[in-house]
């Protein structure tokens, strides 16, 4: 829920946004986004039309968004660094079990 997919970062309640931080899922959907949007010139497809949903570039994707190029090698960094907390955290509960 806190990974900026389905609810965007700027509704989430000021009480809840630190959860964001230990979801893997944040870090990785704003890579997938920047990687996916960051080199697109030109959006086809929306005809005519003026909705604000027809988005026309990358750019304005990643800004609807809401989502920084500049985080990209911070994002991976952090997606390793939870990787192996988390791991080392079941290693540890693991042995505590198992004793």
């Amino acid at each position: 829920m806190f990974g900026g997919f389905f609810v965007s970062n700027n509704t989430i309640p000021d009480s809840l946004k630190w959860l964001r931080y230990i979801s893997w899922f944040n870090f990785g959907f704003e890579n997938f986004m920047i990687n996916q949007w960051r080199n697109v010139d030109k959006i086809t497809g929306c005809g005519e039309t003026t909705s604000k949903h027809c988005l026309q570039s990358g750019q304005e994707v990643l800004n609807f968004y809401q989502l920084d190029e500049d985080n990209f090698k911070r994002n991976f960094w952090l997606l390793a660094g939870l990787c192996m907390i988390y791991r080392l955290m079941a290693y540890i509960f693991l042995l505590r079990k198992a004793r």
